[in-house]
């Protein structure tokens, strides 16, 4: 198992409205590593090691889709769990991580028809470095979707948030399904994603989410942490 634990924000410094949830995984984790990258992390990273990407990370359309790739290349290089600054962790996390790949999707209750559907990029984890399911996704996968989608109708219905399909929901769908027999990977779901974002005023006084949710080791609070990065 990889004890590290990859944030991702613009700078050092992260709004104190995060810090909460962010301090709440090195509480009930106090053996595992924390990283924080930065924007200037993140090309460093590329620099450095994967120079080639370079040109597709600057040709990107918008910072959420930065954002969102580089996620992908911190597990790929060094393992670990990546998480959105807006999760909060409630337990010890390493009882949830018992396979190779371990992703979050909203429940599958929700949907009637394919069982693989919001799988979010929110929530991800490797238990090794240079894992070829992540591989695939960095040496080929993200490549392929920007060629296929920078040239997009953004007005056509569908492809408005066109991060969604570059590196975002339902990129990650995707791969997960192309992936899914091949590789060892678990999708959790009320574990982490215990309610959804429509359900945000039901809960939105609940005061201790342990309690309300004694099932779940995280909770997803929606703050949409990866859109103010684009602020």
């Amino acid at each position: 198992m990889i004890r590290k634990i990859h944030f991702s924000w613009k700078t050092e410094d992260i709004p104190s409205h995060y810090m909460g949830w962010v301090n709440s995984w090195k509480l009930y984790n106090p053996t595992w590593e924390t990283k924080l990258w930065t924007d200037k992390d993140n090309r460093n990273l590329l620099k450095e090691h994967y120079q080639e990407f370079l040109k597709i990370y600057d040709d990107y359309s918008s910072n959420i889709e930065r954002a969102d790739s580089m996620r992908y290349f911190y597990l790929y290089h060094f393992g670990g769990l990546y998480v959105d600054l807006d999760f909060e962790c409630l337990g010890n996390i390493e009882p949830l991580l018992n396979s190779d790949i371990v992703l979050g999707q909203i429940s599958a209750r929700r949907y009637k028809r394919n069982p693989i559907q919001e799988v979010h990029p929110a929530f991800m984890y490797s238990d090794q470095k240079g894992h070829d399911f992540f591989g695939e996704i960095v040496n080929g996968g993200l490549q392929i979707a920007f060629q296929k989608y920078k040239d997009i109708d953004r007005t056509k219905r569908g492809f408005g948030c066109i991060e969604v399909w570059t590196t975002g929901i339902e990129f990650l769908r995707q791969k997960v399904i192309e992936g899914k027999d091949k590789y060892g990977i678990r999708v959790v779901e009320d574990e982490i994603y215990p309610y959804h974002h429509t359900e945000l005023n039901e809960f939105s006084d609940v005061e201790d989410f342990g309690e309300r949710f004694p099932k779940s080791v995280a909770v997803h609070h929606w703050a949409s942490s990866y859109r103010d990065t684009i602020k």
